[in-house]
């Protein structure tokens, strides 16, 4: 019973750590002024989008994004009739940050990996390939957004 009493003691003493999340829009101590894309349209398109919605233009410090983006479709797996079954995207962005004040920082490498399967039809397995190719450059757009807040924030 001491031991039971003792657990739920313990745990109620580490839940209440006073953790709290961050607010990643009182982060945000700058505006974009201009992203330059280049590659693959489709991912640049959903990039584009996904900074600028979250990015707003209300800060006095500007920067300019020069974003490449790639993308590689290779075959992850084949069957014994050696027909492809599967599919592997990845998406990777270069990023470099152009900011007045600050001429030497250093460019952001990012990638993100994802599999698809090939359908009987092959209508359908395109549009695999392009709800993994959504999926893929939304948190490859986060997870660049979160490395701009932090890098911003750090100079």
């Amino acid at each position: 019973m001491n031991k039971f009493i003792f657990k739920i003691l313990v745990l109620l003493l580490i839940s209440s750590c006073g953790f709290k999340v961050v607010n990643q829009s009182s982060l945000i101590n700058f505006s974009i002024s201009k992203i330059t894309m280049v590659g693959d349209k489709r991912i640049n398109y959903n990039l584009k989008n996904k900074i600028l919605s979250t990015i707003k233009d209300t800060n006095n410090r500007t920067i300019n994004l020069i974003i490449n983006t790639k993308k590689e479709k290779t075959i992850k797996d084949k069957n014994i009739k050696n027909e492809i079954i599967k599919y592997q995207i990845k998406v990777s962005a270069i990023v470099k940050i152009k900011d007045k004040n600050y001429s030497k920082i250093k460019p952001i490498n990012i990638e993100q990996i994802g599999n698809f399967d090939v359908a009987n039809q092959y209508s359908q397995t395109l549009n695999n390939e392009k709800n993994l190719i959504k999926t893929l450059s939304e948190s490859l757009a986060n997870e660049l957004i979160d490395e701009i807040i932090r890098r911003m924030n750090d100079l």
